[in-house]
């Protein structure tokens, strides 16, 4: 799982009334519990990556300063959108 923009962006903006207004425990949990959530909701939303399918096809072998054509196909069995 890796962290989206929207966790980053979260915590960006939640950074500016945290440092102005509450800058005290009371602050930072109120940033910090959204932010958890968000985190949970992406890794909920995320497709499984152990059940994704690797292939690769193409060159096997190639002579050093030679060029090899490989192709890698990446399969998604999940109904969850894989954005890579």
């Amino acid at each position: 799982m890796a962290l989206t923009g929207r966790a980053a962006l979260l915590a960006a903006l939640g950074s500016l009334p945290v440092g102005i207004w509450e800058p005290g425990w009371t602050g930072i949990l109120a940033v910090n519990a959204p932010l958890a959530v968000a985190c949970a909701c992406d890794f909920a939303l995320a497709a499984p990556v152990r059940r994704l399918g690797l292939t690769r096809s193409g060159d096997t072998s190639v002579r050093l300063g030679d060029t090899a054509d490989v192709t890698l196909t990446i399969t998604n069995p999940s109904r969850r959108p894989l954005r890579a």
